[in-house]
């Protein structure tokens, strides 16, 4: 088996992770902050992946989410967020 395709993108001191399987190309985008999706979309380009799922770990009071921006994939967030917005609850 094939490592994970992994890359980290870091900007303003918060970071997002695209986290792909090599065989498959499904890839999940962690944390997206706005004002970067054109270099998230240009990195599942170039590495041939397909974005399953954007997951956001937190809340985040030093950045705003752009996971919204990415439609027709599920958003996944704890429950424990109490975030309203339609979404994958995790426990």
């Amino acid at each position: 088996m094939s490592h994970p395709i992994l890359k980290i993108i870091s900007n303003e001191g918060c970071q997002s992770y695209l986290i792909g399987c090599p065989e498959t190309r499904a890839t999940i985008l962690i944390d997206p902050k706005v004002g970067q999706e054109s270099q998230y979309r240009a990195m599942l380009t170039r590495y041939g992946l397909e974005l399953v799922a954007v997951l956001d770990t937190h809340t985040h009071a030093d950045h705003l989410s752009a996971a919204t921006t990415f439609t027709g994939v599920p958003l996944l967030m704890s429950r424990a967020t109490g975030v309203k917005r339609k979404m994958r609850a995790l426990e």
